[in-house]
């Protein structure tokens, strides 16, 4: 489901896609939308073929395993 952002929309958070398990690249924007929802938009998002993909969103500042991804640094 593709969902508007739009300039009004407040940034909570940046960040890019980068290997762990797998390789990524891209950037990803965290935005509040009125009515308090949240929406993710990637950019430039590619990652090596897998049967699944879970986008994990991390406090950690640079998370290096997926166990590490939910560990604020």
């Amino acid at each position: 489901m593709a969902i508007a952002v739009e300039a009004r929309d407040k940034v909570l958070a940046r960040g890019s896609f980068y290997k762990i398990e797998r390789k990524g690249r891209g950037s990803a924007t965290l935005y509040r939308l009125p009515g308090g929802r949240l929406a993710l938009r990637m950019a430039d998002f590619a990652t090596e073929s897998n049967t699944d993909l879970f986008v994990w969103l991390s406090e950690a500042r640079r998370p290096r395993t997926t166990h590490r991804r939910s560990v604020r640094s």
